[in-house]
């Protein structure tokens, strides 16, 4: 079987794995999870973790175009809205603020993942 993602790839197994550990024989447990692979219903799940991957993609690449102003932009209105110190940040080197940018992004991450 070809797959056209490594979603599909991983689907593919997951099930295989599935149908493996019920007793059938790798023959028709390929056969089995192949079938279901190509299915209606596992291929929109494939289509919206692919979505949702292009998405988070283009967040990713959209964050990294800041320039050093609009990261410490950023920056100062995370830091007001958690009620810290943010004057000093105006003067801080490009490494500090990137620095910090990673951390309130990263922060965002678990924050939205919870």
């Amino acid at each position: 079987m070809k797959f056209k993602s490594y979603i599909e790839w991983h689907m593919y197994h997951k099930i295989l794995n599935s149908y493996s550990s019920q007793g059938y024989v790798i023959e028709e447990a390929e056969k089995l999870a192949e079938r279901k692979t190509q299915s209606n219903k596992i291929q929109s799940i494939i289509k919206s973790y692919e979505n949702k991957r292009d998405r988070e993609n283009k967040a990713d690449r959209e964050r990294a175009k800041m320039d050093k102003e609009q990261k410490i932009n950023f920056i100062i209105e995370q830091e007001k809205q958690h009620h810290n110190s943010w004057k000093w940040i105006l003067k801080a080197d490009t490494e500090t603020v990137n620095d910090l940018y990673e951390y309130w992004t990263q922060e965002m991450e678990v924050n939205k993942n919870e």
